[in-house]
């Protein structure tokens, strides 16, 4: 089991390597808890995931990626072999869906535990969360494992792409919980990865894999929006256009609409799926204006572009002069001649 469990950490600022990883040190203390017959984790040789009550909403979004067996644990938190540290643990995965929906993961609580258990997605262990969720002691089992659903607010993942599932609590006595892992390379497409520091460095273990289940949904982009609205007028005058867009998922649409001036509608909304949306704008100069808009939906999914043509002409003024000076000059051809005469010069 050792060769499966090689970490390396820094301590006093000193690269060290462990030939016994926290797994195993657990091990052997917790099978001297069960000599004594003292309370535990109940910790099967393999928990199946078929064995287990999987929590299953009413939705319409998929398993996608999932390990489901366990032999052993990752700690989260300050546990008892080393109240000094404050665990976070993560466990990466790769999606193929690109809507991540909610997250499920087989773990526990010690008995002494009062703070919340925080979840969080991330694109890069060392940077923002992509969303994240709590959950108080009271939705975990005391001293044994159950499936245990975090049902955050959906979000945009690229399938392909690397994310990673960080576990971590509040940094106080007593206080941690118990996230199922097998002491196998048992999930292709992502390991186990352990932080002391707060989650300034964290350090993986490709042979150790958590327990979890992800959900997810193809998210598909809006239709490319219909622009309906006056394809000619005149300068300095405001004219309505209205864009609808259809979303398959029946999410809320954003548009954004260039209107061929060097000016710009940034993302506006949300607005239902198939709402009329007018929008308005005039043109200063004349000439034609090629204006182009687009829809996304909540999730950042974009449509195509939809574009209308619109002719300004010249004003009707400035055409009206134009038009009578050169009737004057057709039917009296020495009028001009007659104006500089007037006018002096």
């Amino acid at each position: 089991m050792i060769q499966y469990c090689k970490l390396y950490i820094n301590r006093g600022g000193k690269k060290m390597k462990k030939l016994l990883s926290i797994f195993v040190a657990v091990f052997f203390i917790l099978s001297c808890f069960v000599a004594s017959a003292s309370s535990i984790f109940e910790i099967n040789e393999s928990i199946e995931w078929e064995q287990s009550e999987i929590l299953i909403l009413s939705g319409s979004d998929e398993l996608d990626q999932y390990q489901p067996v366990m032999n052993f644990f990752a700690p989260v938190g300050p546990v008892y072999i080393a109240p000094e540290i404050n665990y976070m643990s993560a466990q990466s995965f790769i999606p193929t869906r690109n809507l991540l929906t909610r997250v499920e993961l087989m773990a526990g609580k010690n008995s002494t535990t009062t703070f919340d258990f925080n979840l969080a997605i991330r694109d890069d262990l060392l940077g923002a969360d992509l969303t994240s969720l709590s959950l108080s002691p009271d939705a975990f089992p005391t001293e044994n494992f159950s499936w245990v659903e975090f049902d955050f607010d959906d979000i945009s993942v690229t399938p392909g792409n690397t994310y990673f599932i960080v576990a971590y609590t509040t940094d106080s006595p007593d206080n941690w919980y118990a996230w199922g892992a097998m002491l196998l390379d048992v999930y292709p497409h992502g390991m186990v990865w352990l932080s002391e520091d707060e989650g300034s460095s964290w350090e993986n273990d490709a042979n150790v894999d958590c327990t979890f289940a992800t959900y997810g949904l193809n998210n598909t982009a809006p239709g490319i929006p219909s622009i309906n609205g006056p394809d000619s007028g005149k300068t300095k005058t405001d004219y309505d256009y209205i864009l609808k867009s259809m979303d398959a998922e029946g999410d809320d649409v954003y548009y954004y609409i260039d209107w061929g001036d060097g000016t710009f509608q940034e993302w506006d909304g949300p607005y239902a799926s198939e709402m009329e949306v007018t929008f308005s704008h005039s043109w200063d100069e004349e000439g034609t204006y090629l204006i182009k808009a687009k829809a996304k939906d909540e999730y950042n999914a974009e449509s195509d572009w939809a574009e209308l043509e619109v002719v300004i002409p010249r004003s009707r003024q400035g055409f009206y002069n134009f038009y009578v000076f050169d009737w004057l000059f057709e039917h009296f051809p020495n009028v001009f001649s007659l104006l500089k005469y007037l006018l002096g010069v």
